[in-house]
């Protein structure tokens, strides 16, 4: 039998629990779990074995313990019911860390809360707008490219764990990779920050003139996340725009946000205004497609050669 100082069998199943639908933990009682040095450790020696054996596994109470050094049986059972429920769930005489405590885990594992370094660089890549030299500023967690006559081209969140021992291009290539994963959930309808349901409207402000530049505004129902792109930045996953380049031996995949010379704030015509319609072009070796996108930032109609 497990050493688990409440004795016996777990009365609170948890797979009971689960089926009955427990009340929502109220978050301040969340955070107040994880502001114990013991309880964080417990949190990350149960992620750890979860991680290493990718599986709902977990530890046994006499194991655990040991794994997190805490002598006094007693005392580590007051801990680990602290973590019952949000972070930690019983199953048969095991603790299995849920899917929210590798969620801290990780960001504890990344560097999120901790990390401090900063940098600031001059960047081997123009503004595909201008042609001016880019600098690429890192601090806590935000990646900054700024061009000295359009301001900020590129922003995107990168945990402190992807920054240190990393030289700036690295690091700018990894934003990039994940500036593209975060924009494909988005307008597939899910937040990056919390999964809530996101909308895409376009132009966020409808332009006065050709010159103008134009968005698509994505915003969270849930979290009242919102954020811009440039209209062009919609189509830069689209299947024609992909057999575009790959036609002329490019894979677009291999390419940088900042490589890609259609992708600016100005490349965006609004066409129509009611429908709305946006025309962006992709131009690559004096060929060029136009894709004519609607008011959810979605292509309906694609022309070229």
């Amino acid at each position: 039998m497990a050493e688990d100082a409440t004795g016996g069998a777990d009365a609170d199943d948890e797979r009971g629990r689960a089926d009955d639908g427990p009340a929502k933990t109220d978050p301040t009682d969340a955070f107040d779990a994880l502001g114990d040095g013991t309880r964080l450790t417990i949190v990350e020696a149960l992620a750890d074995h979860r991680r290493r054996n990718w599986e709902w596994v977990g530890l046994s109470f006499s194991d655990l313990r040991k794994a997190v050094g805490v002598r006094d049986a007693g005392r580590f059972n007051y801990h680990l019911d602290e973590l019952r429920d949000t972070f930690v769930v019983k199953e048969g005489d095991e603790y299995v860390a849920t899917t929210a405590a590798m969620e801290v885990a990780g960001a504890v594992r990344a560097g999120t809360y901790t990390e401090s370094r900063r940098f600031r660089e001059e960047l081997d890549r123009a503004c595909p707008a201008c042609g001016s030299g880019l600098v690429a500023e890192y601090r806590r967690g935000t990646l900054l490219v700024t061009c000295p006559d359009h301001g900020t081209v590129f922003a995107n969140s990168v945990p402190g764990g992807a920054v240190a021992d990393r030289d700036p291009s690295t690091v700018l290539a990894l934003a990039d990779m994940k500036a593209r994963h975060d924009l494909e959930r988005a307008r597939r309808g899910a937040c990056v920050h919390c999964w809530g349901d996101v909308s895409t409207t376009m132009p966020a402000e409808p332009p006065e003139s050709e010159s103008e530049q134009v968005f698509a505004r994505l915003s969270c129902a849930d979290c009242g996340m919102v954020f811009c792109v440039p209209a062009a930045a919609c189509v830069v996953e689209h299947p024609a725009v992909v057999a575009f380049y790959y036609d002329r031996g490019v894979d677009i995949r291999d390419r940088s946000y900042l490589d890609l010379e259609f992708l600016t704030a100005e490349n965006g015509v609004v066409v129509s205004e009611d429908p709305v319609r946006v025309r962006v072009d992709v131009e690559l070796d004096d060929d060029r497609l136009e894709l004519l996108l609607d008011g959810a930032a979605s292509v309906v109609k694609v022309a070229g050669p």
